[in-house]
This record gives structure tokens, C-alpha cells and sequence, in this order.
């Protein structure tokens, strides 16, 4: 009589078992009966995926939610009573919509006269912007635009700075060769020397009875004066 009392009760505690194993699976009914919070189902998502919610749900008791990665996005469902992962998937990848370089240059060509320096493609904020250097005979430009929709987002001119040309001195033997043409002799020494801020060479050229001394501007070549001694 005993054992049949004990065989009845291990019946009853296992049938519980089962109806309880039951309601919680497909009744979505748990022990206690309490659900888990948002703040819970996002701390779960976030200790399997290291990234940043940007849809968060709940429908029939499941939350519902998007994470986004360096990777793409991954959606994840999380039963809202036993904090189960029902689900994981990634995301189809977004169609790339940014233009190609052709187009930004097309664009660039409508806006600013020049030439195309230079043209990088840049991702800040998870927005895609080209930037260009446009030069011209008078401007050095930069150009920022929105790699998607093709907006200019900020413009810069700078003014070219005029390049000197470098000038160059006359060589001795150029000063030598216009002093020779100038009088005929024999060159007896040849002098650089400043005169209010202007060089100058000095070529002295003994002829048969007399000394010229003549006076050169070393840039450009110009017989200044000549002096004559006895």
C-alpha cells in the first residue's frame, strides 16, 4: 500500500514537472512569473555583441532587437520571461550608395574651374565624404563633399603666392666678354662690388697707352660708365 502511495506521488511530481516545463516554453510563462526588464534583455544582447543597439522592440513577448557592428548589423531575439537568445542573424549588407570618384570629379568640374590635384575618400561618423584640391593659375581650392549625395559641405580658397623668379648674377667671364666688346685690350682685373644696393662689376682693360675702368650691372649686363686713365 505504501509502495502504491509513493509510485502515485512520483507520478503527480512529475507530471508537474512536465506542465510547468511546458507553460514556460510555449505559454511563454515562467516559475516566477516575473519578466525580464529592457535594461536586461540589452545587457544579454550586448554581452554576446560588443556594439550599439539602434532598434530595440518588444512583440508577443520576445524583444526584438538591431545591433550595429564595424561588421554590419545583427538582429537578435530574446524571450522576455526566460532570457533565452531564440535568435541570431546578420543583416544583409546595405548596397554600397556612394558615388565613384568619376561622378565626384563631374561635379567638381560643374563648380570650380581647375585642375583636380588630388581626390581621397574619407568615412567620419559612419559618413562617407570625398575631399579634392582644385588648383587654378590664381587658387588653390579645397573641397569637402558628402560622398552619397554629392553636396559641396565646405569650401576653402587660398590665394597662390607669386613665385620669384630666382636672378641670377652675371659670371665673371660674361662680365669680362661685355667689357671686351666695349673697349679692345688686355682685362687687368675685375671687381663685384654693392653700390646702393645694386651689384656692379668693375672690369679694368689696359689698352696700348691708356686704362679703362667700366662699370657693369651684374644682372643685367648694362655697361653703366667708363672711366679712363692716363
Amino acid at each position: 500500500m505504501k509502495k502504491l502511495k509513493m509510485k502515485q506521488l512520483g507520478m503527480g511530481a512529475a507530471l508537474f514537472l512536465l506542465v510547468v516545463i511546458f507553460a514556460w516554453q510555449f505559454l511563454g510563462v515562467s516559475p516566477s512569473g516575473e519578466p525580464i526588464s529592457e535594461a536586461k534583455a540589452k545587457e544579454i544582447a550586448q554581452e554576446r555583441f560588443n556594439g550599439k543597439i539602434v532598434d530595440f522592440k518588444l512583440k508577443d513577448d520576445i524583444y526584438d532587437m538591431t545591433i550595429q557592428l564595424t561588421t554590419g548589423k545583427y538582429y537578435i531575439k530574446i524571450d522576455r520571461f526566460s532570457g533565452d537568445v531564440l535568435d541570431i542573424s546578420r543583416g544583409e549588407e546595405e548596397k554600397d550608395k556612394r558615388l565613384s570618384t568619376e561622378e565626384i570629379e563631374r561635379i567638381i568640374e560643374k563648380e570650380q574651374n581647375g585642375k583636380i590635384e588630388d581626390l581621397k575618400l574619407r568615412i567620419n561618423n559612419q559618413v562617407a565624404y570625398y575631399d579634392a584640391v582644385v588648383e587654378n593659375s590664381e587658387n588653390k581650392v579645397f573641397i569637402t563633399l558628402n560622398g552619397v549625395t554629392g553636396e559641396i559641405v565646405n569650401k576653402k580658397e587660398e590665394k597662390k603666392v607669386p613665385v620669384k623668379e630666382e636672378i641670377k648674377n652675371l659670371t665673371k667671364e660674361e662680365a669680362i666678354k661685355i667689357a671686351l666688346k666695349t673697349v679692345q685690350g688686355e682685362v687687368d682685373d675685375v671687381d663685384l662690388e654693392e653700390l646702393n644696393g645694386q651689384l656692379y662689376y668693375f672690369v679694368e682693360i689696359e689698352t696700348d697707352d691708356r686704362e679703362a675702368d667700366i662699370q657693369i650691372n651684374a644682372i643685367t649686363g648694362e655697361v653703366k660708365s667708363i672711366e679712363w686713365d692716363d
